[in-house]
C-alpha cells in the first residue's frame, strides 16, 4: 500500500505552478492515482488469470495490501494447488514450481559455406577453442561486443597506430642490412618521419585526443619506443621484409579464412619468418598448444601454403618488454628464444590437427555453451546474457545438492 500507487514528488529544477498547469509527472497524487490505475487495467487484461501478491512484511514492520487491488478475490497458496512442501527447504529455493521444458543446445546448423559470409580470421578459431557456442554466436549470428567509451586512445587503437608506424619504417627500411647502415642520427629521423606521419593521420581521426600537446608526446613517446626496439632487430641474422600488413587467405579443415599478417621476414637461408607486432604483457608460448589452444594465431600463421614458414614469433613491443616470443626451425633465428627438443615439423603437424578439428567443429555447428579452457570465462563476457553460462553452472549444483539432500533423507 506505501507503493501503489506510487507518491507524487515535486521536481525541484521546475516551478511547482508550472508542473501542476502543465500536469507534469509525479505532480500530484490525482496523476499518479490515475496512472497507477491505467497499469493495473493493462495488468489485467495481459492473461485470462492474473495473480496479484504483496509482501507481509519488511524487516519488522507489517504491510497492508494496496487499496487498488482490495476488491479482488482472495486466495491463500493452498488455492493454487502447488505442493508447497519442496518450498520449505532452502536446497529447493531456487527450483521453479513450472516444469520447463528442456533443449539440447549443442549443435546448429551445418555451416553453407556458399551462402553464409562467414568472417573473424584466427578469431573464430579462437573463440571455438574457448567456447563453442561463442563461437557461433560472434561469427554466425553476429553478436559483436559494443565497444566501451574510453578516456584518451584505448589500447586497440594504440596497437594500430604502432602497427602503422612499423609498416611505414619498414617500407622505407626494407633489410637488416639497411637498419644497420643507418647512423644514429638518419635512424632517428627516419623512425620519427614514419611516426609523425601516421600522429598527422590520427589528428583526422581522433581530433577530440591528438591535440598539439598530446601529438607531441605520442611522438616522443613511439620514436623512443621504436628505437629500442630496432636494437633487438639488428641483433637477428641477415634478413630482408618480404611482406608487410599483407592479407592472406587461406584454408583449414574446409573453413576458408582471410588473415592480415603484420610482416613476413626472409632469411638470408632462404627461411619465412612470420613476425606478428604486440603491445601487451602478456605475451607466451603455452597458449599456443594444447586441443583447443587459447591463442591458435600464430600457428594458424605457420600453416600458410604459399611460402614454407620456418618460423612465427610475436614481436613485443612495449615501454615494460621488448623481446620475440614463438618458435623458428633453425636455432638462432630470432634473439632470445629458447630453442625446442621438438622437431619443427612434429610442431607443425600437431597444430595442423588441433586447428583443423576446431573448424570441423565449428562447420559442423558444434556451439555447445561451456568454458573449454582456464581463460575462457575472461573471453566475451559481453556474451553472458546470451550464452548462461552461470545459469548452467547454478543448476548443476543445484543438482548435485539435491541428490545430496535426498541421500540424508533417505538414510534418516
Amino acid at each position: 500500500d506505501e507503493n501503489w500507487p506510487n507518491k507524487s514528488g515535486i521536481s525541484t529544477l521546475i516551478p511547482m505552478d508550472v508542473q501542476r498547469l502543465y500536469v507534469t509527472p509525479k505532480s500530484s497524487p490525482e496523476e499518479q492515482l490515475k496512472l497507477s490505475k491505467k497499469q493495473l487495467k493493462r495488468i489485467k487484461i495481459s492473461s485470462l488469470n492474473t495473480i496479484f501478491s504483496f509482501s507481509g512484511k519488511k524487516d519488522d514492520k507489517s504491510l497492508k495490501v494496496s487499496p487498488l487491488v482490495s476488491d479482488l478475490k482472495k486466495m491463500e497458496i493452498e488455492d493454487l494447488g502447488i505442493d508447497i512442501s519442496i518450498l520449505s527447504n532452502p536446497v529447493y529455493e531456487n527450483i521453479s514450481i513450472v516444469k520447463l521444458e528442456r533443449i539440447k543446445c549443442v549443435r546448429g546448423p551445418i555451416v553453407n559455406l556458399a551462402e553464409e559470409d562467414i568472417t573473424g580470421g584466427s578469431g573464430i578459431l579462437k573463440n571455438q577453442a574457448s567456447c563453442p557456442f561463442n563461437a557461433f554466436a560472434i561469427h554466425r549470428l553476429g553478436a559483436k561486443e559494443i565497444q566501451s567509451p574510453s578516456f584518451g586512445l584505448s589500447n586497440l587503437e594504440r596497437g594500430v597506430i604502432i602497427h602503422k608506424c612499423m609498416q611505414i619504417l619498414w617500407e622505407k627500411i626494407c633489410s637488416q642490412e639497411r637498419l644497420i647502415y643507418l647512423t644514429e642520427q638518419e635512424l632517428n629521423k627516419t623512425i620519427r618521419m614514419s611516426v609523425c606521419s601516421v600522429i598527422d593521420e590520427w589528428k583526422t581521426k581522433r581530433p577530440d585526443i591528438m591535440r598539439s600537446k598530446y601529438a607531441s608526446f605520442e611522438i616522443q613517446r613511439l620514436t623512443k619506443l621504436i628505437l629500442s626496439w630496432l636494437n633487438i632487430e639488428k641483433e637477428r641474422t641477415p634478413f630482408k621484409t618480404w611482406s608487410l600488413e599483407k592479407s592472406e587467405r587461406t584454408e583449414i579443415g574446409g573453413l576458408p579464412l582471410k588473415l592480415m599478417i603484420d610482416r613476413i621476414d626472409m632469411a638470408d637461408n632462404g627461411e619465412y619468418i612470420v613476425i606478428d607486432y604486440k603491445t601487451g604483457n602478456k605475451c607466451n608460448t603455452n597458449s599456443w598448444d594444447g586441443d583447443r589452444p587459447v591463442e591458435p594465431q600464430l600457428p594458424l600463421y605457420a600453416l600458410l601454403g604459399k611460402v614454407k614458414i620456418a618460423g612465427v614469433a610475436f614481436a613485443q613491443i612495449n615501454i615494460s618488454s621488448q623481446s620475440f616470443v614463438g618458435y623458428t626451425k633453425t636455432a638462432d633465428s630470432l634473439p632470445g628464444l629458447i630453442p625446442s627438443n621438438e622437431n619443427w615439423d612434429d610442431r607443425i603437424a600437431r597444430w595442423r590437427k588441433s586447428l583443423e578439428r576446431l573448424s570441423e567443429e565449428f562447420i559442423e555447428g558444434y556451439a555447445v555453451a561451456g568454458n573449454m579452457n582456464k581463460s575462457s570465462s575472461k573471453l566475451n563476457q559481453h556474451l553472458i546474457p546470451l550464452n548462461r553460462l552461470y545459469e548452467k553452472n547454478m543448476e548443476l549444483y543445484m543438482e548435485n545438492v539435491t541428490c545430496i539432500f535426498k541421500k540424508q533423507k533417505s538414510s534418516n
